[in-house]
């Protein structure tokens, strides 16, 4: 629940803080690492290190210990759920980078198939040079399906789509995936 600020410093993160909510703490679930929320499926927070620079949101500040520091959102969390055919990973906006997002589930899944990653990959600002990198990376993980989504921007959509021909599945609202 820390102070976060976008670009021009206006505030991004919450405009409440715990306690403001009555009731609210007793059922707050702190993460920092993964968290089993069902069978089979699980919240990763707590990204390593960062290895990439690829996708990472710029211009964002966080307020730590009175001082406003670059936001690299290493507390972001990421759903992982097993199914038969190896793990499906959906990220929210993807704040700390895609590459970032996925080796922190391969910390805590060295050895699974991914068979696909959902989600927002905020590379909205990338080149085309940067997103060519990216999707080389990307290769690495062997992942069966890439589902770009909402902040992922339309250009980046292009390029991946290019790149990972029908393994790049495009959706749009009231779409289904199933697995």
């Amino acid at each position: 629940f820390a102070e976060r600020f976008g670009h021009d410093m206006r505030q991004a993160g919450l405009s409440w803080q715990p306690d403001d909510l009555p009731g609210f703490t007793s059922r707050l679930m702190y993460n920092t690492g993964t968290m089993e929320i069902a069978r089979d499926t699980c919240l990763c927070c707590r990204l390593p290190e960062l290895t990439s620079t690829a996708g990472v949101s710029p211009g964002f500040m966080i307020r730590k210990n009175g001082t406003l520091q670059t936001d690299l959102f290493l507390d972001e969390q990421i759903l992982t759920s097993r199914q038969k055919d190896g793990l499906v990973v959906i990220c929210g906006c993807c704040h700390p980078g895609l590459l970032n997002a996925l080796a922190c589930v391969r910390q805590f899944y060295p050895q699974e198939k991914i068979q696909a990653v959902i989600g927002g990959f905020h590379l909205g600002q990338a080149s085309d040079e940067q997103l060519d990198d990216l999707s080389r990376a990307l290769q690495a993980f062997e992942i069966g399906r890439l589902v770009p989504m909402h902040c992922t921007g339309v250009p980046a959509w292009c390029r991946l789509k290019a790149f990972f021909g029908d393994r790049c599945q495009l959706l749009q609202t009231g779409d289904s995936i199933t697995f």
